[in-house]
């Protein structure tokens, strides 16, 4: 749908794509304005996102990081998520293993955890 190609089902490509179809269906947001696993580069290195939705000026809106259902949503998955949102600033973004959410919005000082998601 996003991706336009096939993809071998591993487990953090599950919760991607699970992701994917939440956002389009139940948020509905346009798979046309999605970019899925694009590089960045931070610190020097060369680093991948899961998910980019971008707004109707094809501006980041929401950055996604999926890991697959055994990871914990630990301090260091945030770091890394904070690693990418230093290079590509959007309006929000999340972290997900598929069972635990976890939003945040970019206020003009300050990040926030948020529970309802108004995008």
């Amino acid at each position: 749908m996003v991706r336009r190609r096939w993809f071998k089902c591993t487990p953090e490509e599950w919760v991607r794509q699970c992701f994917l179809l939440y956002l389009i269906e139940k948020k509905g947001l346009s798979p046309s304005l999605m970019a899925v696993e694009k590089s960045v580069t931070v610190s020097g290195k060369r680093r991948r996102f899961d998910i980019v939705v971008y707004d109707a000026a094809f501006v980041p809106y929401i950055l996604v990081e999926c890991k697959e259902p055994a990871v914990l949503l630990t301090e260091s998955v945030l770091q890394q998520v904070l690693q990418y949102y230093s290079v590509v600033q959007s309006r929000y973004f999340v972290v997900t293993n598929g069972a635990q959410t976890m939003v945040f919005r970019r206020q003009v000082h300050q990040v926030d955890a948020i529970d309802q998601w108004d995008f």
